[in-house]
């Protein structure tokens, strides 16, 4: 009877979160005071703040990049897809529920949202930023090309980053061990305790990426002078 009425209890739950992310994704008029009553101010400003800082540290290239925190109840707030962070306002920001088929009806989710997702369900992060930093990409991009082809596999990877396929429970395990690690064809995901640190995490690897590339700069150019 006791498991019975526990069932009950988490389905009430999850349809009462379900109404409430409609609700604040709804474009409908009082759509801001809903967002205002569950979204912290402080949060808000914390996060569009955030979003700037992600543009001026050079940490994306174009639009390809998603930035979510965790909100109380089960649920989290993600950039939508393609928003401009040079000029991030509270337009350009859903919330979301932890579970998978809950969401705003009005608005599709980011194309990386699963990832956010996954994480939040896997972890105690509070923050993700997934981002194409130009560099970053650019490695990402050499590790899947050298899995095609394993025989002329040279290694290019910064010591400290691992590079995995883009798998939402792979995301998820790795993220439990590691706060920065790039995604095959993509660029690089870093997690934390709050936005700042996993942007501090991302502008880590983006610097490990750099000094990889200069180093084997350094050494293609003194291979060939010695040739």
């Amino acid at each position: 009877m006791q498991r019975i009425e526990d069932v009950n209890l988490l389905k009430r739950y999850q349809q009462l979160t379900l109404t409430v992310v409609r609700l604040i994704n709804a474009p409908r008029k009082d759509n801001a005071k809903v967002r205002k009553a569950l979204i912290p101010p402080k949060i808000l400003q914390t996060f569009l703040e955030c979003g700037q800082l992600v543009a001026s540290r050079n940490l994306l290239m174009g639009v390809q990049i998603e930035m979510s925190v965790r909100l109380a109840g089960g649920k989290f707030l993600i950039t939508k897809e393609r928003s401009w962070f040079p000029r991030l306002d509270e337009q350009d920001l859903l919330v979301a529920s932890l579970t998978k088929e809950a969401f705003g009806d009005h608005e599709r989710l980011p194309a990386r949202a699963s990832w956010h997702r996954a994480i939040y369900q896997a972890t105690q992060s509070g923050a993700v930023l997934s981002s194409n930093a130009p560099l970053a990409a650019a490695f990402a991009s050499l590790e899947a090309g050298q899995d095609k082809e394993p025989a002329k596999r040279r290694h290019l990877l910064p010591a400290a980053l691992v590079c995995i396929p883009p798998d939402a429970k792979l995301i998820a395990s790795t993220a439990r061990e590691r706060p920065v690690f790039l995604i095959q064809d993509y660029g690089l995901l870093a997690v934390g305790d709050a936005l700042h640190e996993a942007i501090a995490h991302a502008e880590m690897a983006v610097y490990w990426c750099q000094q990889t590339m200069f180093a084997q700069v350094i050494q293609y150019f003194g291979e060939s002078s010695d040739a």
